[in-house]
């Protein structure tokens, strides 16, 4: 399933975007 594999993608690159806002 695409739809699954989007969601998965656009979590992993919110939890980079917050982890990187964390880090600072």
């Amino acid at each position: 399933m695409p739809r699954l594999l989007n969601y998965i993608v656009a979590i992993y690159l919110i939890a980079i975007g917050l982890i990187g806002l964390l880090g600072r």
